[in-house]
């Protein structure tokens, strides 16, 4: 039996989903199961890091998240891949001072095994 497109960005999206509770909850444990080692990461400043890199920095004294919500946008699933593009607004803790940040973030995810993996995280400011 094969998988309807429909079906198939369904259980991707829970994927993602789980993404943003542990962005939110600051779990890198869960983190590090979604997002691939050598995954891409680029940052609204332009910066790149791979997904390996960007955990461990949120791991060891990375800004912690005091807010952060993600609302939907565009949604397409391909064979194989679910790439979701949405607006974030994020609070963070630099030292006491708090810093708003306000992007379009694009996720993409890939088939790996039984599941999905996040491959690439890109972010333009606004």
């Amino acid at each position: 039996m094969t998988e309807n497109r429909t079906d198939t960005g369904t259980r991707a999206a829970a994927y993602d989903c789980n993404w943003q509770e542990a962005m939110r909850a600051g779990d890198v444990v869960a983190l590090r199961r979604l997002l691939l080692p050598e995954a891409v990461v680029v940052h609204h400043d332009g910066r790149v890091e791979t997904g390996s890199v960007y955990l461990d920095r949120i791991e060891h004294g990375g800004p912690p998240f005091v807010a952060f919500t993600m609302e939907e946008g565009q949604v397409r699933v391909l064979d194989g891949a679910m790439v979701i593009t949405g607006r974030m607004e994020a609070t963070v803790d630099h030292d006491g001072s708090l810093h708003s940040l306000v992007a379009t973030v694009t996720r993409t995810w890939v088939r790996a095994g039984s599941g999905w993996a996040l491959v690439a995280i890109t972010s333009s400011g606004h």
